[in-house]
């Protein structure tokens, strides 16, 4: 099969879908066109469920895609188009507004103008979930849409980090094949969308000095740190020479989940790299559980598909091939 790019030069929709979908793992993407004329063009930084840049297209009709599991921010600098989820339509009008898709079931970008040049940021939710937990206390995303004005403080900011970033590879193309620059670019990216969902979310963040919320923050990077070497909420409150009273008390107070669910999936994340690191060398799913210290196979294997949708005896054979 034909590898397609989002940063080639497309004149058809199907290779548009597959462009999307290479970025876009597990998403299936269906561009629609009726023009003979169609055609994409887009460059940015590209790397595994991320991309930051812009596209240029000409004559698309409709972009419906399913099972998206992105952050989608979209900032027209010319033309108009549409975006529906969730039963909400946001329009998208050229420097004036945009839109922020959280991940969702199904998504619709319907085109109101020929051609359409927006700026284009996508990062799959497992990249920033980890920032917005820390910062937010919100362990898992809900299925919203938001409109963006380019006249927010935010907004603009991250509209000039993605024109600073695209005028710095156009001068320096060989930046686009540094990992560690684009990392960089990522993680950049990263903070401040996590702030931008945070102010869209009205919540306020958890980083200051109050003893328990910093408690709290202590006990996450703990757990990152050493997960497998905790079993219960009394061990890590050992550790922290605190009290499985205090601990909880500080994860209700600042949290949607509990240190034993933080705890959990730390290990099933761990195990989920494990396993996709070690793929040829015939890690068993008993290996992989033991070495995050889960002990019980069938709650592990419960846990760890309830995570990632999927048995880890397919995660393992997925990463074997």
């Amino acid at each position: 099969m034909k590898s397609s790019y989002l940063t080639d030069s497309l004149t058809s929709v199907e290779d548009l879908n597959l462009a999307f979908e290479a970025i876009f793992t597990e998403s299936k993407f269906d561009c629609q066109s009726k023009h003979p004329t169609f055609k994409s063009e887009a460059e940015g930084i590209l790397t595994d469920n991320f991309f930051l840049g812009h596209q240029v297209l000409k004559d698309i009709d409709l972009i419906k895609v399913s099972n998206f599991d992105h952050f989608v921010i979209t900032l027209p600098k010319v033309g108009q188009f549409s975006t529906n989820a969730r039963n909400r339509t946001v329009v998208n009008l050229s420097r004036k507004t945009g839109a922020i898709v959280f991940p969702t079931d199904q998504v619709v970008y319907s085109r109101s103008t020929p051609d359409v040049d927006d700026y284009l940021i996508a990062m799959n939710y497992n990249i920033i979930q980890d920032a917005i937990a820390r910062k937010f206390g919100i362990i898992s995303a809900e299925e919203k849409i938001f409109q963006l004005q380019f006249n927010s403080e935010k907004v603009y900011a991250l509209m000039s980090y993605v024109e600073s970033t695209l005028d710095m590879i156009r001068g320096f193309p060989d930046i686009r094949e540094s990992l560690f620059v684009k990392m960089n670019i990522r993680d950049i990216a990263v903070l401040m969308v996590t702030d931008m969902i945070g102010e869209l979310l009205e919540k306020s963040s958890l980083l200051n000095n109050a003893a328990d919320r910093n408690l709290v923050i202590k006990a996450e990077e703990i757990i990152d740190a050493q997960c497998s070497q905790f079993h219960s909420v009394h061990e890590l409150a050992d550790k922290l020479n605190t009290s499985s009273r205090n601990l909880q008390l500080a994860f209700k107070k600042y949290r949607n989940y509990t240190p034993m669910q933080f705890l959990r999936k730390s290990k099933l994340r761990l195990a989920n790299r494990l396993i996709l690191k070690n793929g040829d060398s015939n890690i068993t799913v008993k290996e992989a559980a033991i070495s995050v210290g889960i002990f019980d196979l069938n709650r592990f294997g419960k846990y760890y598909t309830e995570e990632f949708g999927e048995l880890p005896s397919e995660t393992i054979k997925r990463a074997k091939k």
